[in-house]
């Protein structure tokens, strides 16, 4: 079984102390996480999950459904270096005040300039504010039925 990398139980003999000994310590190897492991795991995150508390590691799920190893400590200093990486590129991104857009593909062709430049004006001015059109310029006016009937 070591050649699969302990991917299988041993197998299981009932009244075998030594069989139901080795399912124990593979059970308690394997499938070592628990619920309330997992909801130590749960980070606020910036925008909305159905739960105030944020959201759970998703390596934690799916050890918990699929065993495995997971070391709580190395796997939030992982998470705590991505976030911390990702604010440093956010950052800096900010400060050379420009859109950065991947090269050549779709971004290459005429759509892709228009919509890079479209974007870049956007961050530059903002987003434009357009009056919403009114029920008349969108349905034509009065309860007639028809879109035009019963306008000026």
């Amino acid at each position: 079984m070591a050649g699969l990398g302990e991917l299988f139980a041993p197998a299981y003999q009932a009244g075998n102390q030594q069989s139901m000994d080795a399912v124990d310590a593979w059970m308690a190897k394997n499938f070592s996480m628990t619920n309330p492991k997992v909801e130590q795991t749960r980070q606020p995150v910036s925008f909305n999950t159905g739960n105030p508390a944020g959201m759970v590691d998703p390596e934690a799920l799916r050890v918990l459904a699929q065993g495995g190893p997971y070391d709580m400590e190395a796997r939030r200093n992982a998470v705590a270096a991505a976030v911390a990486q990702q604010a440093a590129g956010a950052q800096q991104r900010a400060q050379q005040g420009a859109l950065q857009f991947p090269s050549g593909g779709w971004y290459a062709t005429p759509e892709g300039q228009y919509f890079q430049y479209e974007m870049s004006q956007i961050a530059k001015n903002g987003v434009p504010r357009i009056a919403p059109p009114t029920y008349q310029e969108s349905y034509g006016g009065g309860f007639g039925g028809g879109a035009g009937e019963g306008s000026p």
